[in-house]
């Protein structure tokens, strides 16, 4: 991964009315990957456009993003009790209501035309909506104690399972929501504090976060699903201490890497696959003018990493990441 030092960033407003433009320059010292002139292959990397934007951020005032998910053209996000949807196929979406549960979505994940999603005061369901309709619809899925984390594959819905609200083992199932075929059982880990899963190629991507005891910090985790012999393996250990815990807030994964974010952390951090350790690649500064408000959670969808946060939904272009190496523009929409 080459560095690229002293990367200017300048913020300028996309949309006319009602809208201001700021202008900041930051160094990004050792942040932005891949600047070489070349591709792996040794050929030349294309120019990319002058006017391309590295950032654009979506404007959600009043909202909190928690959790992230998509399906077709639409991202689907949790915001506090309720949740919305943006029609990403708009110059500038606006948030569409679906509904709102006062028992407190945890997760959520929308597979051929349902959103299914876990509340936070009822552990032993798990919910579904049509989106069509938007009604309350039966999920199919009947277990004893399920916990907030869900992840798909395709059109299988990944759940998990313990046998107490307190139980300490986690079993990782799926299922095929289209053709409604069987549950199957993955995987089982031996603890049950699994936050931000993410499916990737035959693993499950996740964070453990421990509040008490010895054992207390906070771990991004991978496991290789399908064989039950094999143990999580840890990734990185962001912290781990008596006084410190920053548990993870984003977290999401592609061919080029990990991507994510953790509740003290400096921004948004990247590691490839098969590293040791993870490089800040964007600070918080350079995203959003109130650093106190923590990155997450994360979404990728084509050759863009979403990253969510208080009153903003933040588009990072991943191909322009990789190619910059001057002034990069960005676009900032913004309430009067």
């Amino acid at each position: 991964m080459n560095i690229l030092v002293n990367t200017k960033i300048s913020f300028r407003n996309k949309v006319q009315p009602k809208t201001h433009t700021i202008l900041y320059k930051i160094a990004l010292m050792g942040l932005l990957f891949c600047s070489c002139g070349t591709e792996d292959d040794g050929l030349p990397r294309a120019p990319m456009p002058d006017d391309k934007e590295l950032i654009t951020d979506i404007a959600l005032p009043g909202l909190q993003i928690n959790r992230l998910d998509f399906d077709g053209g639409w991202i689907y996000f949790i915001a506090t009790d309720a949740m919305y949807r943006l029609d990403m196929a708009q110059d500038d979406p606006n948030p569409e209501f679906i509904h709102e549960d006062p028992d407190g979505p945890m997760d959520l994940a929308v597979i051929d035309g349902k959103l299914y999603y876990t509340p936070f005061w009822v552990m032993t369901e798990l919910r579904a909506i049509d989106l069509e309709t938007k009604n309350m619809v039966p999920s199919g899925i009947d277990l004893p104690f399920f916990k907030a984390a869900l992840a798909k594959r395709g059109n299988e819905l990944i759940y998990l399972e313990t046998e107490s609200s307190f139980g300490f083992d986690t079993k990782v199932h799926s299922r095929d929501m289209v053709t409604g075929g069987p549950d199957r059982l993955l995987h089982e880990l031996p603890f049950e504090e699994l936050e931000h899963m993410v499916h990737y190629k035959g693993a499950l991507y996740f964070f453990r976060t421990f509040y008490t005891g010895d054992n207390k910090g906070s771990w991004l985790l991978r496991t290789e699903l399908g064989n039950m012999e094999n143990r999580p393996e840890v990734l990185f250990q962001i912290t781990s201490g008596k006084d410190i815990i920053s548990a993870g807030t984003g977290l999401a994964v592609n061919d080029s890497g990990i991507y994510f974010t953790h509740l003290l952390g400096e921004g948004l951090y990247h590691m490839e696959h098969g590293a040791k350790n993870g490089q800040l690649i964007l600070p918080t500064e350079a995203v959003t003018p109130n650093t106190t408000d923590a990155l997450g959670p994360l979404l990728t969808m084509g050759n863009h990493l979403y990253m969510g946060s208080k009153d903003h939904l933040f588009q990072l272009d991943l191909k322009l990441l990789e190619h910059s190496n001057g002034t990069i523009a960005v676009s900032r929409q913004t309430e009067p």
